[in-house]
Formats: structure tokens, C-alpha cells, sequence
């Protein structure tokens, strides 16, 4: 809640989305992240402060990365043999090209952009998706 904080990606400390959003973030970003419940607290919410099945908005910055001992860990591969760096690069372009055609006023192409953006980051680690829709289904 406006302080800063750290955490470790994939670690379990923060909802998914934060996993797959700042996974595609560089230092001194600033996003704004918009969860379904699937991405976020689940059908089961956070007690008083969350309600089942409540969709969440996010604005981050990321300060900074230590990206050291995920240097260590071996890429996991896509379908097509992308290492998780490969698909990293292709989320951003994704990213940053959803955020161009959103400036210049076409949102259905930038959500199409930042759709790809996802597609490229789904089943990497520390950003498995498809496993936490599983668990909150």
C-alpha cells in the first residue's frame, strides 16, 4: 500500500498477477495491472478485505531487480524451444507495442498486443497461469 517491497517471482508472496506483470516490467516502470479473480485472491477472496471472486486493480512501479539467482536456474522451453528469456522479449515488444496503439487511440489492437504479451509469458517460470486458474477453479 504504497510502501516499497520485495519478493521473489513465482515465490507464493504476491497474487499471480503481480508474477506475470512484473515479469514483463523494467526498473523505474510503472504499470497498472487489472486482475480476474483467477489472476488475483480467487473465488475464495482475502477475508474482510477481499471479496470471493473480486477483481483486482494494481498500480505498481518496479523499483529495481536482482535478477542474480534467477541467472543460476535453467530456462524452462516453450512449445517451440523459446527460452524463458526469448519469451521475456517477446512479452515486452507485445507490451510495449499494446501501449504505442493504445496512445494512439486503438484500444481493441493494444488489447490484442497485451493479449500476445500474455500468451508469450503463460507457463514460464514463476508465472504459471494456467496452474493458478486450476487451483482457483
Amino acid at each position: 500500500h504504497g510502501e516499497p517491497f520485495e519478493f521473489i517471482l513465482g515465490g507464493g508472496s504476491v497474487v499471480e498477477a503481480w508474477n506475470v506483470g512484473v515479469a514483463a516490467m523494467l526498473p523505474g516502470e510503472t504499470c497498472e495491472l487489472l486482475a480476474d479473480a483467477s489472476l488475483a485472491y480467487g473465488e475464495e477472496g482475502l477475508g474482510d478485505e477481499v471479496p470471493p471472486g473480486a477483481a483486482m486493480r494494481f498500480r505498481i512501479q518496479l523499483l529495481g531487480s536482482d535478477i542474480a539467482s534467477e541467472a543460476a536456474a535453467p530456462d524452462s522451453k516453450d512449445a517451440d524451444g523459446d527460452s524463458d528469456e526469448q519469451r521475456l522479449c517477446r512479452a515486452q515488444g507485445a507490451k510495449e507495442s499494446g501501449n504505442r496503439m493504445l496512445k494512439e487511440g486503438s484500444p481493441a489492437d493494444a488489447r490484442a498486443a497485451y493479449a500476445e504479451a500474455l500468451a508469450a509469458l503463460r507457463g514460464m517460470r514463476g508465472t504459471d497461469i494456467e496452474l493458478s486458474k486450476a487451483r482457483n477453479a
